[in-house]
């Protein structure tokens, strides 16, 4: 059993991107960006080969780009692969190259307590999965976990994404026995370059 766009859309039916407070003028402005694209922009070309980022990254076009917490530091010597077929580094430039969203408040909710605790000042925004499907389809993929966790990467990590058409609903949905918990992340391999679709999230309705 397959998602379809509309089967997605009705089991999220809203998505949310965190980031931070300072970046709101220029997502409103050009729309989300993945990391790799803002260090592009910024003239830090290093693509492959860039470590973990401990701390949020300020970047000289103004724009902050979140941590790499918790993957640093030695959960990775767990996660190396014994083939050497993907090195850390390369997992967070390969990480650097989409554009991500919560698919439930209960996975934002986790996300916010996280960045509180660290005293961050976040910003949320909600989209409409229907409309970023309507435009993005081609470019959206699916996670079944927070490829940002300590325990993302395995012996294949770059099948952590998942296009729509092939995303393993089914096996997911049944070894979780809760549909909704079979999507963690929805992510964009391109820029979403229509910030009229993105709507500020109130503080006063965060689910913390």
């Amino acid at each position: 059993m397959q998602l379809t766009p509309e089967e997605l859309s009705d089991l999220h039916p809203t998505l949310y991107h965190v980031t931070f407070a300072c970046n709101v003028e220029s997502v409103l402005r050009h729309g989300l960006k993945s990391a790799q694209v803002l260090r592009q922009e910024a003239g830090w070309n290093a693509v492959g080969n860039q470590p973990a980022r401990p701390y949020p990254q300020p970047l000289p076009t103004g724009a902050t780009l979140n941590d790499q917490l918790p993957m640093c530091g030695r959960v990775w010597e767990k996660c190396r692969l014994p083939n050497g077929m993907l090195r850390p580094c390369e997992w967070f430039s390969y990480l650097d190259q989409h554009v991500f969203f919560w698919t439930t408040e209960e996975n934002l909710a986790n996300c916010l307590k996280v960045r509180r605790r660290l005293q961050y000042e976040s910003t949320v925004f909600e989209l409409e999965t229907k409309l970023l499907l309507q435009d993005f389809e081609k470019s959206v993929a699916l996670s079944a976990q927070n490829t940002g966790g300590p325990y993302s990467p395995n012996p294949t990590p770059r099948e952590r994404f998942a296009p729509l058409a092939t995303f393993p609903f089914r096996d997911h949905a049944r070894r979780r026995s809760n549909r909704k918990k079979a999507v963690v992340e929805l992510v964009l391999t391109t820029r979403m370059n229509k910030p009229e679709l993105l709507t500020l999230m109130p503080e006063k309705t965060w689910p913390i």
